[in-house]
């Protein structure tokens, strides 16, 4: 189950340096840029592989300024790092439209997964 990005995918040719990756490489820098100036810090997260380990999914439950607390989706683009696809109880903008209905049961799918596996 693959979202696909808004935009194109990276691709380089023989001998073509691969540009910088687009989104961040690190799940932790991941979840700070799509909180931004919110986010009071990580409570715990879970990283899950679907499909027969080609997709790395994961979920971050947050605490945000102020006290909220939320869950991130994230998902891992070999070409790109880490896509943040979920936020506040909805798909990211990001997200294309006719994807949105896909990200939503593919969080409740990781969220079944991750309830016996959240790393602190």
């Amino acid at each position: 189950m693959v979202v696909g990005l808004a935009a194109g995918s990276v691709r380089t040719g023989v001998g073509n340096a691969a540009p910088p990756s687009r989104y961040p490489l690190d799940l932790n820098v991941a979840i700070g840029k799509a909180y931004g100036g919110r986010l009071a810090g990580v409570e715990r997260s879970c990283t899950v592989w679907l499909d027969g380990g080609r997709e790395e999914y994961a979920l971050a439950a947050v605490t945000l300024k102020g006290g909220r607390h939320d869950t991130g989706g994230f998902q891992f683009i070999n070409t790109a790092g880490w896509f943040d696809m979920w936020r506040f109880h909805k798909p990211t903008a990001a997200v294309p439209a006719d994807e949105r209905g896909t990200v939503t049961k593919l969080v409740r799918r990781l969220a079944t997964t991750c309830a016996t596996r959240w790393t602190p």
